[in-house]
């Protein structure tokens, strides 16, 4: 009988706290300055107006990129650069956020954010116009290389 109370107990109080901690976060979402929603659901919150312009600084001044052009980005991509703008930000990096990729068959770069359209075949980058049988010949050739 105290076993059973004891899990009972345990339960509530569980729930409860989830559900503050949920209020809490809905609230904070809330009571942001600016917040941002990408297509997946993930959110990128700015509290203030003061972490605002950092950001907007770090993505004018590091990735030279204007705000509008962020802003106007479809909702995943303005995610990717306001994540790398906070981390940016908050000194999390030490050097520019600029990957670069090139094409398994002709070796065209594509660089983030402004070139950064390419399929992927077994981790590497492709142009999207390659044929099927040009990726494999490649990708055969590296395997031989390789050993």
């Amino acid at each position: 009988m105290g076993l059973d109370s004891f899990k009972s107990d345990s339960t509530s109080t569980t729930s409860s706290s989830s559900k503050v901690n949920t209020t809490t976060e809905q609230k904070s979402i809330d009571d942001a300055y600016k917040v941002f929603t990408a297509d997946d659901g993930r959110k990128k919150v700015f509290q203030t107006q003061e972490s605002w312009e950092e950001a907007i600084e770090f993505i004018e001044d590091e990735l030279n990129m204007s705000i509008q052009q962020v802003e106007n980005m479809n909702p995943t991509q303005r995610h990717d650069i306001l994540h790398q703008a906070i981390i940016g930000e908050k000194g999390e990096i030490s050097q520019n956020f600029y990957p670069a990729r090139e094409c398994l068959v002709c070796g065209q770069k594509f660089s983030f954010p402004t070139n950064w359209k390419f399929s992927k075949f077994k981790g590497e980058a492709v142009c999207c116009d390659h044929s099927v049988k040009e990726v494999l010949e490649e990708y055969r050739k590296i395997n031989d290389i390789q050993g």
